[in-house]
């Protein structure tokens, strides 16, 4: 996550108040908005 710019103070938020979207019943990803970060938003997938 380092190259992205995302701590982990930031993913750990990001898992605990993000928004969960399955892609099907083995993947998901996690988003959140962040204005304050420079693209405006985070996401991790699993």
């Amino acid at each position: 996550m380092a190259e992205r710019g995302i701590s982990e103070a930031l993913l750990l938020d990001l898992i605990e108040t993000g928004e969960v979207r399955y892609k099907d019943a083995a993947r998901l990803w996690i988003a959140k908005s962040y204005p304050e970060r420079h693209r405006g938003s985070a996401l991790a997938s699993a």
